[in-house]
């Protein structure tokens, strides 16, 4: 109790510190998504500019649509990857690989995945557009994702993506049209899953128009003009 007792002090001053360190000495701020733009007014009562991370789109072409679905993510607590095992354990016959570093404590879920999940570890950003651009489609359940770079990069090869209902994936995934936005659940995985295997290629075009709208040219022009409006250029 009184350790608790003393992290929870401790944890008032370190934020009454920062808030007042904001306050006094940050003009401006610039966020990535409207997602943690809100976190910033909760802490901070103050406005923050969204400027979303871009991807370059020419990099990310489809190189057809392969037998496996594409995680790509670190595996820990944050990321829900038990979620998306779970769900292919309900599919014995569809595919999925994951791509990212297993950390300390969660090489459970590798020992323990049914053979149709691969863990791929950390991969290249070579053979990273190639998993993208072979998948079938991308599916990712992080928990209240800050922004999520990965989906767009997914949707800029033509894959539909399966994402959480949280988050920066509701500002980046349409529902419906570039995949579908689902409960973090394993039932719910699974049905989107299902509903988009059959015909991945019908959500193509729709997904490629959403990603070129975050492509860097469209960000550099968005920064210029937010560094002009500060320094009154």
């Amino acid at each position: 109790a009184g350790k608790r007792q003393a992290f929870t002090l401790a944890f008032m001053v370190f934020r009454f510190l920062d808030r007042r360190f904001v306050s006094r000495h940050v003009r401006n701020i610039a966020a990535i998504s409207h997602t943690v733009r809100n976190r910033i007014w909760k802490n901070y009562q103050r406005h923050a500019t969204v400027l979303y991370p871009p991807i370059h789109i020419d990099q990310y072409r489809n190189r057809g649509y392969g037998d496996y679905w594409l995680s790509v993510s670190r595996v820990d607590k944050w990321k829900r990857i038990d979620l998306l095992v779970e769900a292919f354990r309900q599919m014995p016959e569809k595919k999925l690989k994951i791509a990212g570093t297993i950390y300390p404590g969660y090489e459970y879920l590798k020992q323990s995945a049914p053979d149709n999940v691969e863990f791929l570890g950390t991969v290249g950003d070579a053979d990273l557009q190639i998993l993208y651009g072979s998948c079938r489609g991308f599916v990712t359940a992080a928990i209240d994702e800050d922004y999520g770079l990965t989906p767009l990069e997914a949707m800029a090869c033509e894959k539909p993506v399966v994402a959480a209902k949280e988050g920066g994936y509701l500002e980046t995934v349409v529902d419906g049209y570039t995949g579908i936005l689902v409960d973090p659940s394993a039932d719910a995985i699974r049905n989107a899953v299902c509903r988009i295997d059959s015909h991945p290629e019908d959500y193509g075009p729709a997904a490629r128009r959403q990603a070129e709208s975050f492509d860097y040219k469209i960000f550099k022009e968005q920064i210029a003009t937010y560094v002009r409006t500060l320094t009154g250029a």
